[in-house]
């Protein structure tokens, strides 16, 4: 099920690289402390090592300018509703404007 390459930035995602697997599983909306849709098969995007840094860890507004974004958004869109209420505090603000 995973693509040879990043949905952002469109490095090869190489299936042997046993370390880089888990790697390249980024979840949409953090696992943590969402655990309504924590293991929901469209939360989820397959990115780089670099790329998948860079989502979790950027700001919002840095976020919805890679090329990623309209993925997770078209993903997200998908699962939002089942999302709890009370875990809606834990979304990041780019994703609470979508609910």
């Amino acid at each position: 099920m995973m693509p040879r390459e990043c949905e952002n930035c469109g490095d090869y995602l190489s299936p042997y690289n046993v370390i880089g697997q888990r790697a390249y599983i980024a979840h949409i909306v953090p696992k943590r402390h969402i655990e309504s849709v924590m293991v929901h098969p469209l939360n989820r995007m397959f990115l780089c090592v670099d790329c998948h840094t860079n989502y979790d860890n950027w700001l919002n507004k840095d976020i919805v300018k890679m090329s990623c974004w309209p993925i997770a958004v078209s993903r997200f869109d998908k699962f939002k509703h089942l999302i709890e209420r009370d875990e809606y505090k834990h979304l990041r603000e780019c994703f609470k404007e979508l609910m």
